[in-house]
């Protein structure tokens, strides 16, 4: 007894039909491009014919069967993709070519503007100078006292060397900054602001 064993999945035939739209022909005659639409020869038929069978292993042992036939496609919208672009197609083409160069640019433009127009005028506020203080405010706290958190003013030693008058004066001014610190530090940033004459 013979016992014949078939895997599953067997092709038993294979019958394709393929369509194949009109040949196009681009000429261009005194600056105007016309399209013109002609049926493929029998020899081009033939070529795509033997490239379809290729594709799909055709076998003719086993019945297979494959017609290539030329039909012509919807004439009218063909031809409207066929037909020249026009200037914003044309633009339109530009742009996406060039995009990737554009997008740089564009961010490098969009950040002067925010430069110019944004962080130029707060930096111009924040760095202009004051108001120059009034002479008499220019002698903050140290000259006069006429509020209590204000430091009173620093009698000036009568002392013979210039040495001992310094370290004196050195000693009061390190005494004063300890005791009122917010006041010595108002007097300093007035000091700081003065307009040099």
């Amino acid at each position: 007894m013979v016992r014949t064993v078939t895997p599953a999945g067997k092709i038993q035939r294979i019958t394709a039909a393929i369509l194949v739209d009109d040949a196009v022909v681009k000429t261009v005659q005194g600056g105007k491009t016309t399209y013109t639409r002609h049926k493929r020869t029998q020899d081009e038929l033939n070529k795509i014919q033997q490239l379809a069978q290729a594709v799909i292993g055709f076998d003719s042992r086993r019945g297979d069967t494959i017609s290539v036939q030329d039909m012509p496609f919807d004439t009218a919208a063909a031809e409207a993709d066929l037909a020249a672009p026009n200037w914003i197609e044309k633009q339109g083409k530009t742009i996406s070519n060039y995009s990737s160069l554009l997008r740089p640019v564009s961010l490098l433009a969009l950040f002067l503007l925010a430069y110019i127009f944004v962080v130029r005028p707060i930096q111009k506020q924040a760095l202009a100078p004051g108001q120059p203080p009034a002479p008499d405010a220019v002698q903050p706290a140290l000259a006069s006292s006429q509020h209590k958190d204000e430091l009173p003013m620093m009698e000036a030693p009568q002392l013979r060397s210039p040495n001992q008058r310094a370290n004196q004066l050195k000693e009061q001014t390190i005494e004063l900054i300890k005791q009122k610190p917010a006041n010595t530090t108002r007097a300093v940033q007035a000091w700081l602001r003065e307009e040099p004459s």
